[in-house]
C-alpha cells in the first residue's frame, strides 16, 4: 500500500515482534531458506501485517510504535527453564560504546523472563581506528566489552561467556587477561574448511571449547533495510537507517549439544535466536537474526531516531520461533 505522507515521523522507536514463526504459513511454505532470507522475510510479514492492522493516521504522532504479532505472541514457560540451555550472541559493529552488551543481555533476560543465562558470546566485525587497519582486532578493543560481561558474570546474569572468531594469538591474549576466561570461541568454517591446528592444540590446553558456525557477515545490508521500510511506508520514512551493531543467537535446548553443533542423539536443539542492531551515525538501532528455527529479535535505528532491540527464544514443538524488531528515529 502507498501512502501520501510519511507513516511514522515522530517515531522514536519501533518495536517490532513476529510472534512464533514456526505458525507463520508463508515461512513453512519455504523451509530451505538461508538465514539471511528467512530472517528478512519475518521483518517484511511482521511490518506488512502492523501496517495493515493499524490506523495509520494514529501512528503519526506515537513516538513509540510496538509492532506486535499478537495472535503469535507466546512466553517461555517458567516449568521448563531447567530444561532449556540459553546462549546469546552479540554482534558488534563500529565502536559501539560497552554498555550496549549490558543492555543487550538484561533485555533477553526481560523478554525471556528468565534470571540468568547460561552463555553469552561476543563477536566483533568493525573499524577499530582511522590509525588502524579496519581488519586488526587487538586485545584492547576486546576489554571494555569483556569488562561488562565480567561484571554480568559477577551480578549472576550469565554463567559462562565466549568469543567469535579469535584467531590463536588474540585468543591466548585475552584468556591471559581475562578474570572470566572465555570458555568458547566459534570458528566460520567458511573462512578455513578446516580448524587451525594451533588453535585445536591452544583450546585443548586451556579448556575452551571450539565451535563452528555459518553467520553471514551482512546478514541484514543497509540498502535492505531501507528497502524494507520503504516499500511498506514511504521513502522518507526508509531514509538513513545505518547498521550500527547486531545481538544474535540464543540457542535453547534440553541438554549439550555436540561441539560442532550437530544435535547428539539423546539431546535435541530447541530453538536458536539472533539479534540484529542497526543505526544511524548520529543514533542506534538494533537488529537481530536468525537461523531456520531460530527466535529473532531486531533493533534499528534511524537519522534522529533512536532504536532498541529486543529478542526472545522458542521451543520449536511447544512454543516456536520469535523475532523482534526495533527501530528509532
Amino acid at each position: 500500500m502507498a501512502y501520501p505522507c510519511p507513516v511514522f515521523p515522530n517515531a522514536s522507536s519501533l518495536f517490532v515482534h513476529s510472534g512464533n514463526i514456526l505458525n507463520w504459513n508463508r515461512l513453512k511454505k519455504k523451509p530451505l531458506q538461508s538465514q539471511q532470507e528467512e530472517f528478512i522475510e519475518s521483518v517484511k510479514g511482521t511490518l506488512s501485517s502492523f501496517l495493515e492492522s493499524s490506523q495509520t493516521d494514529a501512528l503519526q504522532n506515537i513516538p513509540k510504535l510496538n509492532c506486535i504479532h499478537s495472535e503469535l505472541k507466546e512466553s517461555l514457560p517458567k516449568e521448563e527453564r531447567s530444561e532449556l540451555k540459553l546462549t546469546v550472541k552479540i554482534f558488534l559493529y563500529n565502536n559501539q560504546p560497552a554498555t550496549i552488551v549490558r543492555d543487550a543481555v538484561e533485555k533477553v533476560l526481560s523478554e525471556l523472563d528468565v534470571e540468568y543465562i547460561e552463555t553469552v558470546l561476543l563477536s566483533w566485525h568493525a573499524e577499530f581506528g582511522e590509525d588502524e587497519d579496519e581488519d586488526e582486532l587487538r586485545l584492547k578493543h576486546l576489554q571494555p566489552y569483556w569488562e561488562v560481561l565480567q561484571d554480568l558474570h559477577d551480578d549472576d546474569l550469565l554463567l559462562n561467556a565466549g568469543v567469535s572468531d579469535l584467531d590463536r594469538d588474540l585468543l591466548e591474549e585475552l584468556y591471559d587477561w581475562a578474570k572470566v576466561k572465555p570458555c568458547i570461541n566459534q570458528v566460520n568454517l567458511a573462512s578455513c574448511c578446516t580448524m587451525p591446528p594451533e588453535l585445536i592444540e591452544y583450546a585443548k590446553a586451556t579448556d575452551i571449547q571450539l565451535l563452528t558456525h555459518n553467520d553471514p557477515k551482512a546478514m541484514f545490508p543497509d540498502a535492505t533495510l531501507q528497502e524494507i521500510i520503504r516499500n511498506y511506508t514511504t521513502q522518507m520514512d526508509s531514509e538513513n537507517w545505518v547498521k550500527r551493531q547486531q545481538i544474535a543467537s540464543i540457542i535453547c535446548v534440553d541438554g549439550p549439544c555436540k561441539p560442532n553443533n550437530a544435535c547428539c542423539g539423546k539431546w535435541r536443539c530447541q530453538c536458536n535466536t539472533d539479534l540484529t542492531c542497526f543505526c544511524n551515525p548520529q543514533t542506534m538501532i538494533h537488529v537481530t537474526n536468525t537461523g531456520i528455527l531460530q527466535a529473532l529479535s531486531v533493533l534499528l535505528q534511524n537519522v534522529n531516531k533512536m532504536v532498541n532491540l529486543q529478542e526472545k527464544s522458542e521451543k520449536p514443538l511447544q512454543f516456536g520461533v520469535y523475532r523482534y524488531s526495533s527501530y528509532g528515529s
